[in-house]
């Protein structure tokens, strides 16, 4: 599990996330003393994994028709740039396995976050959007 918010994905599937998990004296603490440690996460349930596992785009990847258009920061650390890569590979796979017509298209900004906010990606990120709309529209 990679994220800057380390209980957000216990949080969003209302899984127990204890605060003894953190390290003693964590809140106390100054922020690069906190940035250099790592929580102890609690143990996850066979239920709440497979219910983690359920809510991921991967665990449906196959059932996807749709055209498909990915934007990925590189240095996103909400999400790790890793899973919407694993995404793009998987629907392409599909793609090609299954012969089907469906367009899979993906943009990597290396350097952009989360937001893919900085004004060259933000552009970019327009451009591509609008153009994948109107080669689309019916």
């Amino acid at each position: 599990m990679s994220s800057d918010i380390r209980d957000w994905y216990f949080n969003e599937w209302d899984i127990e996330f204890p605060l003894y998990s953190l390290p003693e004296g964590f809140p106390e603490m100054s922020t690069q003393a906190q940035a250099s440690i790592e929580p102890r996460l609690p143990p996850r349930s066979l239920p709440a994994s497979e219910s983690l596992r359920l809510s991921a785009s991967m665990a449906w990847v196959d059932q996807v028709r749709a055209h498909v258009l990915l934007h990925i920061g590189g240095s996103d650390v909400r999400v790790t740039p890793t899973h919407g890569l694993e995404y793009y590979h998987a629907l392409k796979g599909n793609v090609v396995k299954e012969r089907r017509e469906q367009d899979v298209e993906m943009h990597w900004f290396e350097k952009a976050g989360h937001s893919l906010d900085d004004v060259e990606t933000s552009r970019v990120v327009w451009e591509t959007a609008r153009g994948w709309v109107n080669k689309y529209r019916v």
